[in-house]
């Protein structure tokens, strides 16, 4: 290895190390091997929901509360009504925005995703039985025959083995 070669290796080694604390400091998420990588939805809805626009904890909205006892439908409805009063922008965002846009996601992109694979992609094609049976005229008891004696080979071969 080269003097060159060595000081790129170590700058690049330096550079690493800078990125990792601040990577760090930021609380970046980090791999399986250690490397930092970009954050998942999930894991930037959870950093908002900490740092950006918190809501207040359930002690500190019900500190003068004692009238029931926690966690009973009275109380939650206390909270509810106290977190509108308090934090109106906060609470819609969390309790409107977020679960619609969670609906939307899954009502419009997963669902239809998942209906176009169940549809068109012959390896998820779930609901059609491959009865075996050469093309041709078949009589209804010879399908149902071959059909459930195929479902049967098929959960014995690659299902079987994995159930306890």
């Amino acid at each position: 290895m080269t003097a060159r070669s060595l000081a790129v290796t170590q700058l690049s080694r330096r550079a690493k190390s800078r990125l990792a604390k601040v990577a760090r400091a930021v609380g970046m998420p980090r791999d399986d091997d250690g490397s930092f990588r970009l954050p998942y939805a999930w894991e930037v809805g959870d950093w908002l929901h900490a740092y950006i626009l918190p809501l207040p904890s359930h002690d500190a909205v019900m500190q003068d509360y004692t009238a029931h006892p926690r966690m009973t439908v009275e109380w939650w409805d206390e909270v509810t009504r106290r977190l509108k009063k308090l934090h109106p922008y906060r609470y819609w965002l969390h309790h409107v925005l977020m679960p619609w846009f969670s609906y939307v996601g899954t009502r419009y992109f997963k669902d239809t995703y998942w209906k176009i694979q169940h549809r068109f992609n012959p390896k998820h094609r779930y609901h059609m039985i491959n009865t075996g049976l050469p093309p041709g005229y078949a009589d209804p008891d010879m399908r149902l025959l071959w059909g459930i004696m195929n479902l049967v080979e098929e959960y014995v071969d690659y299902v079987g083995d994995k159930v306890d």
